[in-house]
């Protein structure tokens, strides 16, 4: 930075390095050598792994396509059910319910849950031999 005086008035030049000062050009070199490296280390041919990827994607769709494909079947029967005034009868809620339900077995308190798991596990510990260790 140099400074000069005229009359009254200071003037500031700032002169500028270009001398390696450019924050553009290690971003270039580190894309590079990212680029590079993934080359290198790939596991699979590009198109392999285009071809697997596309296998992935289609199944995703095709698995999105069929919950969203029930979940608008639920949708227009509550829907329908609004409109005329009819609800379901309470056999028919508990069915919708244990459809969902990963087990049909009466649904209990978290607690209950819970305890009924500890004593599961305890039982299984008690009943593991000394030499073996408990899996959790």
């Amino acid at each position: 930075m140099a400074r000069h005086h005229d009359d009254d008035r200071e003037i500031i030049y700032i002169e500028r390095d270009d001398r390696g000062s450019s924050t553009l050009k290690p971003l270039l070199f580190g894309l590079a050598l990212g680029l590079g490296a993934g080359l290198l280390f790939a596991p699979r041919s590009g198109e392999e792994t285009r071809r697997r990827l596309s296998k992935r994607l289609r199944r995703l769709r095709a698995a999105t396509g069929a919950r969203l494909g029930d979940l608008s079947e639920r949708i227009q029967d509550g829907v329908d059910a609004l409109r005329t005034g009819e609800w379901p009868a309470e056999e028919d809620e508990e069915e919708l319910e244990s459809e969902d339900a990963p087990e049909s077995r009466p649904t209990s308190s978290a607690r209950e849950e819970l305890e009924r798991r500890l004593a599961a596990a305890r039982a299984r510990r008690r009943s593991a031999g000394a030499d073996e260790e408990p899996v959790a």
